[in-house]
């Protein structure tokens, strides 16, 4: 078996806010957030 690299994939804007929140510990806001964006 040989391994596939997973395309590069545009994250939206929202998904990265999300992330450096989460890294910053803020997670209510992160998840504030995600679930606006959804």
């Amino acid at each position: 078996m040989s391994a596939q690299k997973p395309e590069k994939i545009e994250k939206p804007e929202e998904l990265i806010r999300a992330e450096q929140l989460s890294d910053e510990c803020k997670l209510d806001e992160a998840l504030t957030l995600l679930n606006n964006y959804e």
